[in-house]
This record gives structure tokens, sequence and C-alpha cells, in this order.
């Protein structure tokens, strides 16, 4: 009996290990990805979100992330900071300049309290969101807590 409690606490312990490196791997819920390289199925799964953005939206990338973003701020309302974030890669995949995604991104990074990685979102955005009074207030609650 003892020996059948221990294997399955190995197994459990195995199991718990497995789970935690598939969920460490989940880049999606970093910002920008993880800015590291990509394996060649990340690779590839980007190219066909790509193909099917440009599809659904005739090639308009501009209107897809903002799109995308839109969902990321939905999400954040509904706190759901992982589906944000999600999101929020989504419309940076298909658009690097999506102020929107950018700031998104530097909120949850902020609401999870990684002050200095928000501050880098935050000030990437400001050059695009420069004329946005609710981004300007959301650079300044930040700047202030994390200085």
């Amino acid at each position: 009996m003892m020996a059948i409690l221990q294997r399955l606490c190995a197994a459990f312990a195995l199991s718990l290990c497995c789970l935690h490196a598939a969920v460490a791997q989940d880049i999606s819920l970093l910002p920008k990805y993880g800015g590291g390289q990509k394996n060649s199925a990340q690779l590839a799964a980007d190219a066909q979100f790509v193909a099917k953005v440009d599809e659904l939206y005739a090639g308009d990338r501009k209107k897809a992330a903002e799109d995308l973003a839109l969902k990321g701020w939905g999400a954040l309302r509904q706190g759901d900071a992982g589906s944000a974030m999600r999101r929020f890669n989504q419309a940076w995949l298909v658009d690097q300049g999506n102020g929107k995604a950018l700031w998104g991104m530097a909120v949850v990074q902020a609401g999870s309290g990684k002050g200095s990685e928000a501050m880098v979102l935050f000030n990437e955005a400001r050059q695009i969101m420069v004329s946005d009074p609710d981004f300007a207030a959301d650079y300044a609650r930040a700047s202030a807590q994390f200085k």
C-alpha cells in the first residue's frame, strides 16, 4: 500500500513539473511574446494568424490591430489579464506601432507589480499615444507609483 502511495505521489509531482514547464513556456502571456527568439512552430502559427487577419481585414492591419487591442481592453475590464495580454500581443504582432496594444501591455505589467517592465512599455507607447488623455492619466499614475 505504501509503495502505491509513493508512486502516486511521484507521478503527481512529475505531472506538476510538466504542467509548470508548459505554463512557463506560454509566451503569449508575456509582453511582445517575451521578446525572445521564437521556434519554428511559433513562427508558423504567427504567419498563419497574420494571413488570416489579412484575409478578414482585407490587408488593413491597422484596423485589425485596433480591434484586437480593443478586445484586450475589454478582457482587462473583465479582470482577465491573461486574455488581455494575449489580445495585446496579437495586436502588436499585426501592427508593432499600435499604441493601444503597448499601453495595454504596460497596464497589465503594472497591475502585476512589474514596474520597470511597465515603464519601458509606457515610454514606448508614449511616443504614439501622446495626445490621448486617458493614456496620459495612466502614464502619470504609473510614473508616480514606480519611481
